[in-house]
């Protein structure tokens, strides 16, 4: 049987909001400047004479009008920055999560996500900062080991002195020793 899954179009109601009140004011301008540019003609030459007192029923129509044109123009600016609002809220969550020290995590990539090629990038950063603590892990685990069944305390030392370098040289890293793009 098909389900229906519930699409939350209001991911991030600050941002969508923002965008939606934009393309509303962008709507009503375009609507004024293309109503003076196909009425302009008319009234220099003379086609069109509004009187000096327009009728109730054409003031209705007008304000109907432009009542319609904001609601449809808002409600198709909330339906599109979803698109850009539902994966900014989404890198946000994972962001959170990574700097509580949980890494590894990838999110899942949709077709219609305008910021494919950023959560991409996100997932591969992810993946290796995971891979890079496993390793240090490893490693420290090793020098445990090392230390409890007896060996050289002065290789554990030596094993400890890189692992310290490594995390610090991923602290301290610089664009200049970054990689190039």
């Amino acid at each position: 049987m098909f389900q229906f899954r519930k699409r939350i179009f209001l991911v991030n109601r600050d941002l969508q909001f923002r965008y939606a009140k934009s393309a509303g004011v962008a709507g009503i301008i375009s609507s004024l400047l293309t109503a003076a540019v196909l009425l302009y003609p008319l009234f220099v030459f003379k086609i069109l004479v509004i009187p000096k007192f327009l009728p109730a029923p054409i003031l209705a129509s007008i304000a109907l009008a432009v009542l319609l044109n904001i609601i449809l123009i808002s409600g198709f600016s909330l339906f599109l920055t979803h698109r850009l609002a539902g994966p900014v809220y989404g890198l946000l969550r994972e962001f959170r999560r990574i700097a509580a020290g949980f890494f590894g995590h990838e999110m899942r990539v949709r077709k219609e996500d305008e910021l494919k090629y950023l959560i991409r990038n996100f997932n591969e950063a992810s993946v290796a900062l995971r891979e890079m603590t496993d390793l240090d892990i490893i490693s420290i685990e090793n020098v445990i080991e090392s230390i409890e069944s007896g060996e050289s305390i002065d290789l554990a030392k030596n094993e400890l002195k890189t692992i310290a370098k490594r995390l610090k040289a991923r602290i301290t890293w610089t664009e200049k020793e970054g990689l190039d793009d």
